[in-house]
């Protein structure tokens, strides 16, 4: 249920799909409707979109800032967003916007340009992330992002800073994940 938005009740609408539009930024979503999908839009009669699910990847993307007003523009209650997809975009931070959507549990950042380890730490608040991606971006490349080969893996540094996470990279978090996140985490904090 967790990796598919459409299976949730009917009430929640399709996903709002602004994906392979060529934006290089946010406002320019004002100027083009979202993509049809198999099921219709529910709209209200403001003319906001019946959703929970949002997706903008597949774009040029380099900065976020404006997305709270822009699923204000386009979602009938933004404040339930659920799903968002960021992905293979140019990213190259974690907004603080990403941290206020108190009911967002998938996110999609894999295939940007995410280079600082510190940046996935920020993700931490978002209490109700359930699944995350991150494959694809630079911080797989910075010194530190796996300490230790045969002790720590990306999987366990991302699951020290968001331990909340059941779902990373489309992969079920294991125990065997936790385990060695706890053991990093706290050799972290002897260093």
């Amino acid at each position: 249920m967790m990796g598919s938005p459409e299976k949730r009740p009917a009430e929640y609408g399709p996903i709002v799909d602004y994906s392979y539009r060529d934006l290089d930024t946010l406002t320019e979503a004002y100027d083009v409707a979202a993509r049809p999908g198999l099921r219709p839009y529910t709209y209200t009669e403001q003319g906001r979109i019946l959703s929970c699910s949002f997706r903008i990847s597949n774009n040029q993307l380099q900065d976020i800032s404006f997305l709270n007003e822009l699923l204000t523009h386009v979602l009938a209650d933004p404040t339930r967003l659920f799903w968002l997809d960021l992905s293979f975009n140019s990213l190259a931070h974690i907004h603080p916007v990403l941290t206020t959507f108190s009911n967002l549990q998938i996110l999609y950042l894999h295939g940007n340009s995410i280079n600082n380890l510190a940046e996935i730490r920020k993700l931490g608040t978002v209490v109700p992330l359930r699944s995350l991606t991150l494959h694809g971006n630079l911080v797989e490349l910075e010194k530190g992002y796996r300490v230790n080969p045969s002790m720590s893996s990306p999987r366990s540094q991302v699951l020290g800073m968001i331990p909340q996470l059941k779902v990373l990279d489309f992969s079920a978090v294991t125990r065997q994940d936790r385990s060695t996140a706890a053991v990093l985490k706290a050799f972290e904090r002897r260093s």
